[in-house]
């Protein structure tokens, strides 16, 4: 298996797991968040520095090193967000809809525009809309890493050097 699937798969793990633990010790979601970016920027600059340490100068072929872990990382990441919400904290977007829907009770909209509200809630808060948009983000953020991460690499001799 190539070394850039393997730190794709690595970085992956550890951002699931921190979810998972952070789930159990009932943190908040913005760690597990934080760790998801970490494990993704890590996984870029680990898949940059794959094919660096053989000599590689290109910064094309370096991005496209760096795009392809942090890419496999981020599809992962993404994946096991629709099974967290699916099947783990099957809740939590049950939850959000309650509570939007008792803000707007409280506004003293009409029945109709209630029920149009639960429609609008009930596709926003739901595993694949939220998965479909941590994929886009986070891929927006590989993106950004990769290009940041490959310029560093190339102009700073100390990155070069990990």
């Amino acid at each position: 298996m190539n070394n850039r699937i393997l730190i794709a798969l690595a970085c992956a793990a550890l951002g699931i797991g921190v979810r998972i633990i952070g789930f159990s010790q009932g943190w908040n979601i913005s760690v597990s968040t934080q760790f998801y970016l970490l494990a993704i920027l890590v996984s870029v600059f680990l898949g940059i520095r794959s094919i660096g340490i053989l000599g590689e100068k290109s910064f094309g072929k370096l991005l496209k090193a760096g795009l392809q872990s942090g890419i496999i990382t981020t599809v992962l990441v993404s994946a096991y967000t629709y099974v967290h919400y699916a099947f783990v904290d099957v809740t939590y977007f049950g939850n959000k809809i309650i509570d939007r829907m008792e803000a707007l009770k409280e506004q003293g909209l009409t029945l109709e525009q209630l029920t149009l509200q639960e429609e609008n809630a009930r596709f926003i808060f739901s595993p694949s809309t939220h998965a479909t948009f941590t994929l886009a983000g986070f891929l927006i953020s590989t993106i950004i890493y990769g290009l940041l991460s490959t310029f560093l690499y190339k102009k700073v001799a100390a990155f070069s050097k990990f």
